[in-house]
């Protein structure tokens, strides 16, 4: 995983948007850019918005932020919203697209991808490494598969990384600040033989 972050804005199980940060496919750094969007919904109280007024609003906050429109959207743009200018904005700091073809091209390029769904309330988030027991030990540990270092590798009930309420993502933060680089978690109710190791991507 790099460092191209795509979130996805999806409602009423349509993807309305998404937008593209050049620098943010890392495990906080794409909490922390949730976090704000979430932050940014809920100030502009985005339960009353149409479709197409959350997507000018989201436009708009990027735009105020170094971000914007993305480039090959602009086109598109006009027709959606003619009465409107928008600014080319600094890839860093957040390119909206909402065009089909926009919103896959973001795709393309995307490194880590996050969702923000507005009908759960939920963040559904893809930016970590996922590793399976022999995976973690070819890569970190030798062939001969000594299992102690995999053992001392600290085991978490259930994975607090991959589903977050909205109205959990100050606490998930604050918990994610101090996980371990490498954790394990439980994949089901009891944990046998059924752990994935989540790596904090930095």
């Amino acid at each position: 995983m790099g460092q191209r972050l795509v979130v996805n804005v999806v409602r009423n199980d349509k993807t309305l948007a998404t937008v593209y940060y050049h620098w943010s496919a890392y495990t906080m750094s794409a909490l922390y850019t949730a976090k704000e969007l979430i932050d940014f919904f809920y100030e502009i109280n985005y339960k009353k918005k149409g479709d197409d007024d959350l997507v000018l609003e989201l436009i708009r906050y990027c735009e105020e932020n170094g971000g914007g429109l993305s480039a090959d959207e602009h086109e598109a743009a006009k027709i959606k919203y003619p009465d409107c200018t928008f600014a080319y904005g600094d890839r860093n700091y957040g390119l909206v697209s909402f065009s089909p073809e926009g919103m896959n091209t973001s795709h393309s390029w995307s490194e880590g991808d996050l969702e923000i769904n507005l009908d759960s309330e939920e963040i559904y988030n893809g930016v970590f490494g996922v590793w399976d027991k022999e995976g973690y030990m070819d890569c970190y540990y030798d062939e001969e598969y000594d299992y102690t270092e995999y053992d001392n590798i600290p085991l978490y009930d259930d994975d607090p990384l991959s589903v977050i309420a909205f109205k959990d993502i100050d606490n998930t933060i604050q918990e994610a600040e101090n996980l371990p680089h490498f954790f394990r978690c439980c994949i089901d109710s009891n944990c046998e033989d059924e752990e994935i190791i989540v790596e904090i991507i930095e």
